[in-house]
């Protein structure tokens, strides 16, 4: 696998995010990004001239419009694409989209099999093994919160900094989740950064905190290595 999994999207818009790929677009010729911004309610095309600015230079965008397109049109752009990019938004609406058209089983074989992934937020909560620990409210009343389950952890986004509301909603939503025995949570602040290449996820920048079935977490240093399978 290939994953760039980030908290958020960094300054001057998506400037955390472009860095990340950078490397890897710049070594392919004519390379093709295909956007999936289906965790907005907004209109989906609203940030396309943003996203094609932002990675100018680098490849060309193509948009993944789940609402206006069907499942072999998103699938046909999948099939000729470099990188999948997926932002951010309402995790639960992006996880009932993407199952709702059919094309969550086929973004998972495809991400299983190697085709490359960048995400912030909500794109990067939906990889790991279940969405739960999301900061969003479940709109769309979806019953199956299972992620994409990509990596052997449950990712939480936006954690907080300090003190105050947002640390202790989360941890309420912790003590919920993870006295089901659940997999361990991968906690990032914005600005964290996790690269997984093949078998291996790695801290590549910012804060992450482990969490395990005793809810007490621990930072993790830079340069991290974890068993990604």
């Amino acid at each position: 696998m290939h994953l760039h999994l980030l908290s958020s999207p960094g300054e001057d818009p998506l400037q955390d995010v472009v860095h990340a790929v950078a490397p890897f677009l710049s070594a392919r010729t004519n390379p093709l990004i295909a956007y999936l911004p289906a965790a907005s309610e907004v209109d989906q095309a609203a940030y396309l001239g943003l996203t094609e600015n932002a990675f100018s230079g680098l490849a060309q965008v193509e948009l993944v419009d789940l609402v206006a397109r069907d499942l072999r049109e998103a699938l046909s752009v999948l099939s000729q694409s470099s990188l999948v990019y997926v932002p951010g938004g309402n995790t639960y609406l992006l996880a009932s989209r993407l199952r709702s058209t059919g094309l969550f089983e086929h973004l998972q074989s495809r991400l299983r099999a190697g085709l490359p992934f960048a995400a912030f937020s909500a794109g990067t909560v939906l990889v790991g093994s279940s969405i739960a620990m999301s900061n969003d409210e479940n709109l769309v009343a979806l019953q199956d919160t299972s992620g994409l389950g990509l990596v052997p952890f449950t990712i939480a986004v936006h954690y907080p900094s300090g003190d105050g509301e947002g640390l202790r909603s989360f941890r309420a939503r912790l003590q919920a989740y993870i006295h089901d025995g659940q997999p361990p949570v991968l906690a990032l602040e914005d600005g964290a950064y996790l690269h997984v290449e093949d078998n291996a996820l790695t801290l590549v920048r910012g804060k992450c905190y482990r969490f395990d079935e005793r809810a007490d977490g621990e930072i993790l240093a830079i340069g991290t290595k974890m068993a990604a399978a």
